[in-house]
């Protein structure tokens, strides 16, 4: 989070290029640490909330694990939603990324979820 100060001069050489008539705006974008940590956690709260929103409208749905090695030998635990509401569309989310220590046994899994 710590690169906000490096973007925001980047956007800067950019709009006095493309847009310089817009260029002020671009520097008046606050982008410290604590700006962007907060604006991540609200995009993050409101993403989780849409997805919430959507899981609840599901008439039927199904949870897909997917296990797999990282490049640094740690195992990672992909946790999928996929389900169908009233009017058929169909909906594909990730829910979580689980490291898992030790094995990865069914039981391992089971703990994990």
């Amino acid at each position: 989070f710590s690169d906000g100060e490096f973007v925001k001069k980047c956007l800067e050489a950019v709009a006095k290029d493309v847009v310089p008539d817009k260029c002020k705006l671009f520097s008046n974008i606050s982008l410290s640490r604590q700006t962007v940590c907060r604006r991540i956690d609200d995009i993050s709260n409101e993403i989780v909330n849409t997805l919430r929103d959507r899981i609840r409208d599901f008439k039927y749905f199904s949870l897909a694990f997917d296990e797999s090695t990282d490049i640094s030998d740690t195992a990672q635990l992909v946790v999928y939603v996929r389900g169908v509401n009233e009017s058929f569309q169909f909906t594909e989310e990730m829910l979580n990324l689980i490291t898992i220590k030790g094995t990865t046994k069914g039981q391992d899994i089971f703990n994990a979820v």
